[in-house]
């Protein structure tokens, strides 16, 4: 392995725990400008995976073999908003019954399948793993510890500034308490 796959590689996985927090503490990635963000660094993740394994004649394709699923998935999901048959005067025909659904629905999954493969591939090494399940570990614990204090010294506004609806049961970074569970 080359000095510059090496920083490429730890680029990668750097890249990979950075996405992990910042997808928590961005109101849980549900919203426009947070989901724009986390699929954009998914489109860098790909041109980074995609450089990685034109230039280095050691990067093996095998370990892709667990994403082939996600990826048929992801391309049904393609298959669905396109075009078939006669146009209409307003729009073209499409097997989806909400074609702007599908898309986005799609290009979450794809995403969200680039994040595993860039784990797959950046994860090999044990050293990686112990590392990424320290700062996961610790992070988890910190958010909980901050869900907690926000509880007891809640204004109602998320991290004490955002507003938010006398409806929602927010709980830590997250609008929904299922969410911060999920977490």
């Amino acid at each position: 392995m080359s000095a510059k796959s090496s920083k490429l590689e730890s680029f990668i996985f750097g890249d990979l725990v950075v996405t992990a927090i910042m997808a928590v503490l961005a109101y849980g990635t549900v919203e426009p400008w947070s989901l724009t963000l986390f699929e954009l660094n998914a489109l860098l993740m790909a041109v980074l995976l995609a450089i990685r394994y034109v230039f280095d004649s050691q990067a093996k394709w095998g370990q892709w073999r667990i994403a082939l699923p996600l990826l048929a998935l992801v391309v049904f999901g393609f298959l669905q908003f396109l075009p078939f048959g006669a146009a209409s005067q307003f729009k073209p025909p499409t097997l989806s019954l909400d074609p702007q659904a599908t898309k986005e629905a799609t290009i979450k999954l794809l995403s969200l399948t680039i994040y595993l493969i860039a784990g797959l591939h950046a994860l090999r090494q044990s050293e990686r793993r112990k590392k990424l399940l320290v700062t996961l570990t610790l992070f988890g614990f910190a958010v909980s510890l901050f869900a907690i204090l926000q509880r007891l010294t809640s204004n109602n506004k998320l991290y004490w500034v955002r507003p938010v609806s006398p409806y929602i049961a927010f709980y830590g970074p997250f609008g929904n308490y299922n969410h911060f569970a999920g977490m």
